[in-house]
This record gives C-alpha cells, sequence and structure tokens, in this order.
C-alpha cells in the first residue's frame, strides 16, 4: 500500500470514530484480541512481528481483572475434571469445594 492510499483510507477511519485513534492503537487492540480468542503466545508474536514474547505479553496484551478471574474459573474446571487417584502420584490435589 502506498503512503497516499494509506493516508486515505486513514482519513475515513478517523473520521467514523468519534475519539482520537492512531494506527498503533490498532495493533495493541490486535494482540489483545489475539489472546481473548484463545490464539497462543507464541503465534500472537509471529503474527504481530515481534522478536521476543516478552514484548507481546508485557506491552502489546492488555489484560484486565476479569481475565484473572477467567483464568481461575478455568483452574476450577479443571481441578474438578481429574479424576480421584489412590496415592500413585507425588503430587496431591486438594479439593476446597
Amino acid at each position: 500500500m502506498t503512503r497516499s492510499a494509506f493516508a486515505k483510507m486513514w482519513a475515513k477511519v478517523t473520521r467514523a470514530v468519534s475519539f482520537h485513534l492512531t494506527p498503533h492503537m490498532l495493533r495493541h487492540t490486535y494482540a489483545t484480541t489475539l489472546y481473548h480468542a484463545g490464539v497462543d503466545l507464541r503465534t500472537a508474536q509471529r503474527l504481530l512481528g515481534h522478536s521476543s514474547i516478552q514484548m507481546t505479553a508485557d506491552i502489546y496484551t492488555h489484560l484486565e481483572a476479569e481475565d484473572a478471574l477467567s483464568a481461575a474459573g478455568q483452574i476450577d474446571q479443571y481441578l474438578a475434571s481429574l479424576p480421584v487417584s489412590e496415592g500413585k502420584s507425588s503430587q496431591k490435589v486438594v479439593n476446597f469445594g
């Protein structure tokens, strides 16, 4: 895409929204959307073109408090689905429910 074609397209985008928007803001939104869609960080890193997975995780993926609550719910579901085994493992699962 040429610079002038991008400028014309971006002018249409900015007229369509009622807030300040930059192209870079869309990269952050894309990264966060990938996370919410369940795309793993390694794939998101590649799609965003980052050289480091740390950059993708720490800078571009904006997580909220409800994301932590969702993770807690996923852990609860996983633990509830585990079969109870009799002493075959050195790791024990404690059921609080």
